[in-house]
């Protein structure tokens, strides 16, 4: 599809899926009897779509950009930001919702209300992984330098050499 589309076009897609589901499971309701089915499990279904693409395409998009000598460093690079982003919106999404005392009772409409409040907050990093998108560019497969093309000629045994030039 990335081939087809571009990445730029499939960034976008993905973070429009992603805001829109977001939107779509804040508007869940304790008082619906099919809330769950309706609000719940077909927006995390399309969500989960959403961020796959997001990730496959950004990745593949963000190695063709890296020489081929720094990957590694990148992928591992890529992860770490990952997971602390993970980490840091968890932090900030149990604080909107703040602490909730097991030994009191609560309304469910004040539990939903703190817990829309924290999607919201989603909702705000999603428009704004869109707007970063909307500014990113094509990428293009990196090209080999002229050192990497010799060390891959340099590493072939010579059943490989034999077979690529016959004599």
């Amino acid at each position: 599809m990335q081939k087809r589309f571009g990445s730029k076009i499939l960034l976008i897609w993905s973070a429009v899926v992603c805001l829109g589901t977001s939107i779509w499971i804040t508007r869940i309701d304790h008082a619906n009897r099919y809330s769950f089915w309706i609000y719940e499990f077909v927006p995390q279904l399309l969500y989960g779509y959403g961020t796959n693409i997001f990730y496959q395409v950004y990745y593949l998009a963000l190695l063709s950009e890296t020489p081929l000598h720094l990957q590694g460093n990148v992928t591992g690079i890529f992860q770490t930001i990952g997971q602390i982003g993970k980490c840091l919106g968890t932090a900030i999404a149990s604080s909107i919702i703040g602490a909730l005392d097991s030994s009191k009772v609560y309304s469910k409409s004040y539990v939903q209300t703190r817990c829309v409040n924290a999607l919201w907050f989603t909702v705000a990093c999603f428009a704004l992984e869109l707007v970063m998108m909307l500014f990113s560019k094509n990428s293009r497969p990196t090209q080999k330098s002229k050192t990497e093309e010799s060390k891959d000629e340099s590493e072939k045994t010579i059943e490989e050499y034999d077979i690529e030039n016959p004599a």
